[in-house]
């Protein structure tokens, strides 16, 4: 199963999911990860919202100029994100 297939299940499954980011890396982890991290439900969600904050105050300072990659690098990660698609969605 790709992993577009993966989270497809997962949506179809979990409808609910569809609207928090924490609640959908939970039953991802606990459907193909099958992993106790070590956290409650409540202590994992918890991290995700703050997660989801941090996340954005990121995106936003990376576009400053003290922290943008330059030219030849910043094409060199689209280079390999293009190619992670490639060899794992497209399947």
């Amino acid at each position: 199963m790709t992993l577009k297939e993966r989270i497809k299940y997962i949506l179809r499954k979990h409808p609910e999911t569809r609207f928090s980011r924490g609640l959908f890396m939970w039953a991802y982890c606990v459907e193909y990860l099958g992993i106790n991290i070590g956290l409650s439900r409540e202590q994992f969600l918890e991290f995700w919202k703050d997660e989801a904050s941090v996340e954005r105050v990121l995106r936003d300072i990376l576009k400053e100029n003290e922290f943008k990659l330059d030219p030849k690098s910043d094409s060199k990660r689209y280079e390999k994100s293009a190619q992670f698609r490639q060899d794992n969605l497209i399947k």
